[in-house]
């Protein structure tokens, strides 16, 4: 190969000593430097030449200078007019300050009239049935006469209204005063209806199943289902007064049965249970403590009583949902059973003459259907095939109907003695159907010798794209930066990870493109499009996403590509990305393998790439600025797990493999 003497070519670089010079040599070195002597004797000042430049243009030193002073007296009288002045500032803080003030104001007189309303209805609302379109309409007045909640207009305004009703809360606009008589009463009444460990000691257990349901056990947990918004005022009234009135320590459970279904509401609504009895079994019962436990209030457990039908909705359409994919389940085992089966009968059958002449020769008279039929044989019984196509009942032209039913996949995947002996029925077939035979002969010869040549010629391709890929690494000549923009990259400045793919590509298909890559260090836009040919223009069009991502489609599609880490070999194109996920979508950077190297049974794989190498993304100007010299090789390696570019204080990987692939 061409790139065995490179070292050796590089040894004819360098300098030559004086002393290998000839006279004529010397002779012109002479007369050079005299003549660049004579040409800095003649040649004026550099304060001259600066003085006669500026003049060119109509300028002179004091003009710049006055031109540079104007504009910076000019921009600092800009900023100065954009300056606020401490009042300013202090006046917008107190503005922001107020407003604040004022939304919390206005969420506290909101939330204290939602509960006044709220408890009044809860007391008052069956007694007075129109009372909630009272505060409606209310609330609509209010509302067309501009009056805020929690104002002193809204105030005075609903104690009218409402007689008896009291605004115990702060007035918003007025100074807080003392607690009122009235809003203490709100506050014990409050503290009154709270569930609490210690208004619900119970002995023995209450409600349904073996609960023992003493009378003052049960009046307790009464009470705290009332409190709870569970159990209505007059069912309480009612069950507790049959409490009170039973003539034995205990009561029967059919006298209290309000009281049981509060408790399984509380289960089954409140706490979610999906089996719930109606039983507190004692003090130390999960129902009680649940009753008793922080936050769980009157408004907590209408509220999620409001939305238990939703949970229960949820939970039903999660039911169906979970039998629906048991039955699909249940149904695609029967069916992969049943096939696993029918396969296993197929390999099962004796390749007997006796079992061929009835079961194949004398049922298909068609060829056709006859083909059809011995395609799965192919793969899972090859030697009754084998003896299929040997039996002197069988025309060979079932040969050629058996070929156009099979797909390469199926000749891929099938061994060498149904792939010879499909060959040899061709070659009797071949007396009277010529061209038919020459195709499908190339096609299967193809396929016979394609495990023995692929590997070999494949690996030699590889080597020859890892060997242009360390050569692109090591030429001096190459000094850019990692830049995106075409400008750079066909000036030689800039290039990036898909570019320098290409570069390899289009040497390692052409001559032209090697010797103008060692003469310059670069290949341009154009010289790529002429040259590089896995990767052509017309190929790369063809498809969308970004120029890492079209180089993976190109591959699937010209080439071979794959997603597992073992399939790499030297000179494979490798794509990477953030995150361990393999979707298209994720790939964002390409390199070239150029070694590989195993330790302990553990593969590392080293490769050549053009990396940012310090460049720096400017949002503004949406290009990479500064770094240093793009393209490396062996710098970098992708470990045995996927990962490159570690980082050492989080462990956490950079990039990922997301697959590889040759042309």
């Amino acid at each position: 190969m061409c790139y065995a003497n490179k070292e050796r070519r590089n040894e004819s670089s360098g300098y030559r000593s004086a002393a290998s010079l000839t006279d004529e040599e010397r002779a012109v070195l002479k007369r050079v430097a005299e003549a660049e002597k004579r040409r800095s004797e003649n040649e004026p000042p550099i304060e001259q030449q600066i003085d006669e430049f500026l003049a060119e243009f109509g300028h002179t030193r004091d003009s710049l200078s006055q031109a540079t002073a104007e504009r910076k007296a000019k921009e600092e009288q800009i900023r100065k007019a954009n300056e606020k002045t401490p009042e300013q500032i202090q006046n917008e803080e107190l503005a922001r300050k107020e407003a604040s003030k004022q939304a919390e104001e206005r969420a506290g007189a909101s939330k204290y009239y939602s509960k006044l309303k709220k408890d009044t209805l809860f007391k008052y609302g069956k007694k007075m049935p129109t009372l909630k379109l009272a505060f409606q309409d209310f609330e609509s007045r209010m509302r067309s006469e501009d009056n805020d909640v929690g104002t002193r207009g809204f105030v005075n305004a609903l104690e009218k209204e409402f007689i008896g009703l009291k605004w115990s809360a702060m007035v918003r606009g007025e100074e807080v005063k003392e607690v009122t008589a009235s809003e203490a009463s709100l506050r014990n009444d409050a503290h009154t209806k709270q569930v609490t460990p210690n208004n619900t000691q119970i002995s023995e257990g209450v409600g349904a199943g073996a609960a023992t349901n003493l009378k003052e056990d049960v009046l307790i947990i009464q009470q705290a289902l009332h409190n709870l918004g569970l159990l209505t005022e007059t069912d309480l009234i009612n069950e507790s007064e049959v409490v009170n009135n039973a003539t034995t320590p205990y009561v029967e459970q059919d006298t209290i049965k309000k009281t049981i279904a509060a408790i399984e509401k509380f289960q089954r609504e409140v706490l979610l249970w999906e089996s719930y009895d109606g039983n507190i079994c004692g003090p130390d019962s999960g129902t009680l403590k649940a009753m008793h436990a922080e936050g769980v209030t009157c408004e907590y457990v209408q509220k999620m009583v409001d939305n238990f039908p939703n949970i229960e909705a949820k939970r039903k359409a999660q039911v169906e949902a979970d039998n629906k994919k048991k039955e699909a389940n249940a149904k695609a085992e029967e069916t992969k059973k049943a096939e696993a089966e029918r396969i296993q009968c197929i390999k099962d059958e004796p390749a007997t003459d006796q079992h061929i002449q009835e079961n194949f020769i004398e049922q298909y008279e068609n060829l056709d259907i006859f083909a059809e039929t011995l395609v799965e044989y192919i793969e899972h019984n090859p030697n009754l095939v084998i003896t299929i196509l040997n039996s002197e009942s069988v025309p060979d032209e079932l040969s050629v109907k058996l070929l156009d039913s099979l797909t390469d996949t199926h000749l891929s995947g099938a061994n060498d003695d149904i792939l010879c002996t499909l060959q040899e029925s061709l070659n009797r077939w071949y007396d009277w159907a010529f061209d038919k035979y020459e195709d499908e002969k190339t096609r299967i010869e193809k396929f016979v010798a394609v495990h023995q040549n692929e590997n070999l010629s494949k690996a030699k391709e590889g080597e020859k794209r890892a060997d242009i890929a360390v050569d692109a690494a090591n030429n001096k000549k190459d000094t850019r930066k990692y830049r995106w923009n075409d400008a750079d990259k066909n000036s030689g400045k800039g290039v990036d990870c898909s570019h320098f793919i290409r570069e390899i590509d289009a040497v390692f298909h052409s001559e032209a493109a090697k010797k103008q890559k060692e003469k310059n260090g670069y290949l341009t836009q154009k010289e790529l499009n002429k040259y590089c040919k896995t990767f052509s223009l017309e190929r790369i069009n063809k498809h969308g996403g970004s120029g890492t991502q079209r180089m993976v489609k190109v591959l699937k599609e010209h080439g071979t590509y794959s997603e597992k880490l073992e399939d790499i070999r030297i000179g494979d194109y490798v794509f990477t990305g953030s995150g361990k996920q393999k979707d298209l979508s994720s790939v964002s950077h390409v390199v070239i393998i150029t070694k590989i190297k195993e330790t302990n049974g553990k593969k590392r794989y080293y490769f050549a790439q053009s990396g940012k190498s310090g460049a720096a993304y400017n949002e503004e100007t949406k290009e990479y600025e500064g770094g240093r010299v793009s393209v490396s090789n062996a710098k970098y390696s992708i470990d045995s797990d996927g990962g490159l570019w570690k980082d050492e204080d989080t462990g956490e990987y950079a990039h990922y493999f997301k697959g590889s692939g040759r042309p």
